[in-house]
């Protein structure tokens, strides 16, 4: 049996509360945690409708814009995550979080076509 970790401790060191992590699964339902050596990132799914607006949001020329769009919208930890932050990070995080985000969201099958 294991043990259950108290409601307000951190999750990890310098992480948010299992409050916290309570709090966003009642209000997005799943949630998930990436890891980037020390750098430590929690993302919900998008809905299509979220990603509709990505993708129409003026501008929106670029992948590399998509995707700091998407990981902007999706990440809720670490909290205040924004558009500088983003650009000025470890450059291959936001494909990896989005390709993380866009597989959680439904955009990739988890098995392939099965023939009937």
């Amino acid at each position: 049996m294991s043990k259950e970790q108290p409601k307000n401790e951190q999750i990890f060191p310098g992480g948010p509360t299992q409050n916290k992590v309570e709090e966003w699964k009642a209000k997005f339902g799943e949630i998930f945690m990436s890891e980037f050596g020390e750098d430590t990132y929690i993302f919900r799914t998008i809905s299509r409708l979220e990603y509709k607006q990505i993708l129409n949001t003026e501008g929106n020329a670029t992948e590399l814009y998509r995707e700091e769009q998407i990981v902007g919208q999706s990440v809720l930890w670490p909290e205040n995550l924004n558009h500088t932050i983003i650009a000025e990070g470890k450059a291959g995080i936001p494909t990896v979080l989005t390709d993380q985000v866009m597989n959680k969201s439904g955009f990739v099958a988890t098995s392939g076509p099965v023939k009937l």
